[in-house]
Protein backbone atom coordinates (compact mmCIF):
# COMPACT_ATOMS: atom_id res chain seq x y z
CA UNK A 1 0.00 0.00 0.00
CA UNK A 2 1.38 3.39 -0.89
CA UNK A 3 0.25 6.75 0.48
CA UNK A 4 1.28 10.30 -0.50
CA UNK A 5 0.86 12.50 1.62
CA UNK A 6 2.40 16.04 3.07
CA UNK A 7 4.47 15.27 5.89
CA UNK A 8 2.44 18.28 8.32
CA UNK A 9 -0.28 16.45 7.74
CA UNK A 10 0.44 13.07 9.17
CA UNK A 11 3.01 14.29 11.48
CA UNK A 12 0.47 14.86 14.47
CA UNK A 13 -0.95 11.32 13.17
CA UNK A 14 1.54 8.77 12.99
CA UNK A 15 4.83 8.82 15.29
CA UNK A 16 6.75 6.48 13.49
CA UNK A 17 8.60 8.80 11.21
CA UNK A 18 12.24 8.83 10.94
CA UNK A 19 13.96 11.82 12.06
CA UNK A 20 15.90 12.02 8.82
CA UNK A 21 13.81 13.64 6.59
CA UNK A 22 16.47 14.33 3.69
CA UNK A 23 15.11 12.82 0.35
CA UNK A 24 15.31 9.26 0.02
CA UNK A 25 13.87 6.05 1.81
CA UNK A 26 14.08 5.24 5.32
CA UNK A 27 12.38 2.01 7.38
CA UNK A 28 9.94 3.29 10.16
CA UNK A 29 10.63 4.38 13.50
CA UNK A 30 10.07 2.22 16.71
CA UNK A 31 7.88 3.43 18.85
CA UNK A 32 8.45 2.19 22.38
CA UNK A 33 5.53 3.55 23.83
CA UNK A 34 3.19 2.82 21.49
CA UNK A 35 -0.18 1.10 23.02
CA UNK A 36 1.94 0.57 25.82
CA UNK A 37 -0.67 1.09 28.57
CA UNK A 38 -3.69 -0.73 26.54
CA UNK A 39 -5.38 -3.81 26.60
CA UNK A 40 -7.37 -4.05 24.40
CA UNK A 41 -9.45 -7.29 22.91
CA UNK A 42 -10.48 -6.22 20.04
CA UNK A 43 -8.28 -7.18 16.98
CA UNK A 44 -9.39 -5.19 14.19
CA UNK A 45 -8.39 -1.86 15.54
CA UNK A 46 -4.78 -2.50 15.30
CA UNK A 47 -3.23 -0.20 18.44
CA UNK A 48 0.19 -1.56 18.30
CA UNK A 49 0.24 -1.16 14.52
CA UNK A 50 1.86 -4.53 13.64
CA UNK A 51 -0.93 -5.34 10.57
CA UNK A 52 2.16 -4.77 8.11
CA UNK A 53 5.32 -6.18 7.94
CA UNK A 54 7.48 -3.24 7.34
CA UNK A 55 6.71 0.50 6.83
CA UNK A 56 8.78 2.08 4.96
CA UNK A 57 9.08 6.08 4.52
CA UNK A 58 10.51 8.22 1.48
CA UNK A 59 10.88 11.48 1.25
CA UNK A 60 11.30 13.85 -1.63
CA UNK A 61 11.27 17.45 -2.23
CA UNK A 62 7.81 19.08 -4.02
CA UNK A 63 7.31 21.86 -1.78
CA UNK A 64 5.46 23.38 -4.87
CA UNK A 65 2.24 20.51 -3.99
CA UNK A 66 2.37 20.72 0.01
CA UNK A 67 1.91 23.04 2.52
CA UNK A 68 1.76 26.98 2.10
CA UNK A 69 2.74 26.77 -2.01
CA UNK A 70 0.80 28.96 -4.26
CA UNK A 71 -2.63 27.79 -5.88
CA UNK A 72 -2.04 26.20 -9.42
CA UNK A 73 -5.36 28.47 -10.34
CA UNK A 74 -4.17 31.48 -10.24
CA UNK A 75 -1.38 30.86 -12.27
CA UNK A 76 -3.51 29.50 -15.19
CA UNK A 77 -6.38 32.48 -14.96
CA UNK A 78 -3.08 34.59 -14.93
CA UNK A 79 -2.37 32.89 -18.51
CA UNK A 80 -5.66 33.06 -19.98
CA UNK A 81 -5.48 36.57 -19.45
CA UNK A 82 -2.26 36.69 -20.81
CA UNK A 83 -3.69 35.34 -23.94
CA UNK A 84 -6.40 36.57 -23.98
CA UNK A 85 -5.19 40.14 -23.95
CA UNK A 86 -2.65 39.15 -26.77
CA UNK A 87 -5.50 37.58 -28.60
CA UNK A 88 -7.13 41.56 -28.65
CA UNK A 89 -3.74 42.97 -30.08
CA UNK A 90 -4.03 41.18 -33.28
Amino acid sequence: MITRECLSSVRSVRTDIPADHYEGCRPAAKDVRLAHYVNNTIKELDIRRDYYDETTWCFCYFDNRCNDATPTASSVGLLALCVFYAMTLL
